[in-house]
């Protein structure tokens, strides 16, 4: 599996990348290890064709990768920027010493507690670039690294990524990738992540989660109750339609119940009958 950000890069050159020299290559023609004119190893990425629209980078993807360059984030790798080569399109990321969070994971001496804990502040350090408006796009245990007690998100996706879901639910499939590798597949936290990968429960939820197993509790996936519809601008209106038909339905019978009884209706009177007169028929 290709490291996009070894912790040792080899000293050796293989050639260069446009003028950079190439220390090495993470993925075969499309990541390398680069230094740059002061010795300040980056990661070169090259940008996917449907990111150039007549061989420049396309405008949402430049106001995007804009976007993500600007993010004041301790725990978000830097994006130096695009660079156009004779070999095409890369993107210039910042090399991340440590391992990646695959590795780390897969060590002895990391327990199932710690990784509980670096699970959770994974997911606060994800919460915090949705709050910027940013989603991440290609989570995976590549793209995270840890170093020096500190995690970093890497290699954000410069496709138009925007829906949060999305990152939930590669996070469910990076927990099960992860306990898969430590062969902790009837954990309670592999589990959850069964209920997880049918429910895709939002971030929040997930945070919650680890902090429950963190505590020793027996964690549910959080379903929503069914008056969850009232929250909803929708369910609002129909819950209020409903509220107000019941009410009328209400009122009107309270009236009918209530109203003085109305008097039966009385026949037309009936003319009085003349005085002396003559029952018989006329002759």
């Amino acid at each position: 599996m290709p490291n996009d950000s070894p912790s040792n890069p080899p000293a050796a050159t293989l050639r260069t990348l446009g003028d950079y020299p190439i220390l090495a290559e993470l993925n075969p023609q499309t990541t390398f290890l680069i230094e740059d004119h002061s010795r300040r190893p980056m990661v070169a990425k090259k940008l996917a064709a449907d990111c150039l629209l007549a061989d420049r980078l396309h405008s949402q993807v430049r106001d995007r990768l804009k976007t993500i360059q600007q993010l004041a984030s301790p725990s978000v790798a830097h994006l130096y920027g695009v660079e156009r080569m004779a070999e095409g399109s890369f993107i210039l990321w910042q090399h991340l010493p440590g391992q990646t969070l695959g590795e780390w994971a897969a060590q002895p001496h990391v327990t199932h507690q710690t990784l509980l804990r670096t699970l959770r502040d994974l997911v606060v350090g994800i919460e915090g670039i949705h709050a910027l408006g940013i989603v991440h796009g290609q989570l995976h245990s590549r793209n995270v690294f840890i170093g020096n007690g500190t995690l970093h998100l890497t290699h954000f996706s410069e496709l138009l990524y925007t829906d949060p879901a999305e990152d939930a639910q590669a996070l469910v499939q990076l927990i099960r990738l992860l306990l898969a590798t430590r062969g902790e597949e009837t954990s309670p936290l592999a589990q959850f992540a069964d209920r997880a990968e049918r429910e895709t429960p939002p971030l929040p939820q997930i945070r919650l989660a680890l902090g429950g197993l963190i505590d020793g509790r027996d964690v549910q996936t959080p379903t929503p109750p069914a008056a969850a519809a009232e929250l909803t601008p929708r369910g609002r209106s129909t819950t209020g339609a409903i509220v107000v038909a019941l009410l009328g339905v209400l009122i009107a019978w309270a009236l009918w119940q209530f109203a003085p009884a109305r008097r039966p209706a009385q026949p037309p009177p009936v003319p009085p009958a003349r005085l002396n007169a003559d029952p018989s028929p006329e002759r």
